[in-house]
């Protein structure tokens, strides 16, 4: 289980979001949808002061990778494929965002809507709201149409140990629920197991954080389990978040 304090305190919520209502208010100021916006974009529409009385106390940060002119993979310019990376990243997101406020998370998400947004902003959004875990959702790409699968990724600093992926808490402990629950819901899925990077969400965030890669964009079978499981593999990932914190599954 992943131990952290719930943030329970009044006068940290209510400083939270006087951070947080700041930081809409500059959303209003980000006009070019082309450059990096210094700004969450609609996670949250009216800060409350109060402290949300039905949350479980624990906020996690969902991440659709690329956005905007930043498709992410497209095959590299194969338009045949059909489909554009960040498409993808932000369906998913927000297909897994109500399963969590299911379980009570709390949940802000880096984007909402197909706009640019720099690794910088969001990791510093992560950090602003004071997070309890960040998860990133993305498509891989390979030239080769046969290579496939499912594969999470967790911090890795250039010459550290794999030590985190073992942990039975933190990152590694919830990409390793992550990566099960998603491949028991989508058993055809390729396992290409846990790994480890050093991808600048991953390393400038002050909580455990995630990125999965749902699948080769250009592979046709993994596209179509995608598309065809789409609803088990958001439910996985909201119940592999909810089991790491604690939380009792529904049934």
């Amino acid at each position: 289980m992943i131990n952290f304090l719930k943030g329970s305190c009044y006068t940290r919520r209510i400083l939270l979001s006087i951070l947080i209502l700041a930081l809409f208010v500059a959303a209003s100021s980000c006009t070019n949808p082309a450059a990096p916006c210094q700004c969450d974009h609609d996670s949250v529409a009216e800060p409350d002061p109060k402290p949300d009385e039905t949350s479980n106390g624990f906020r996690i940060v969902l991440d659709a990778g690329h956005g905007g002119p930043l498709p992410g993979t497209d095959g590299f310019g194969n338009e045949a494929l059909g489909r554009k990376e960040k498409d993808d990243n932000l369906r998913m997101v927000l297909a897994v965002g109500p399963k969590l406020k299911a379980y009570k998370f709390e949940v802000f998400y880096t984007r909402t809507e197909d706009v640019a947004v720099s690794l910088a902003d969001r990791a510093s959004f992560a950090n602003l709201v004071d997070a309890h875990a960040v998860v990133s959702i993305h498509r891989n790409y390979y030239s080769g149409a046969s290579i496939g699968g499912l594969e999470t990724y967790v911090y890795k600093a250039q010459g550290a140990t794999t030590g985190e992926l073992e942990s039975n808490s933190g990152a590694g402990f919830l990409a390793r629920k992550i990566q099960q629950k998603i491949i028991a819901a989508v058993q055809m899925f390729s396992n290409r197991g846990v790994k480890q990077d050093n991808y600048l969400l991953l390393r400038e965030t002050n909580m455990p954080a995630v990125h999965i890669e749902l699948g080769f964009i250009q592979n046709v079978s993994d596209n179509q389990y995608f598309d065809e499981y789409f609803d088990e593999i958001a439910q996985a990932i909201a119940d592999a978040i909810a089991e790491s914190f604690g939380i009792p599954l529904h049934n």
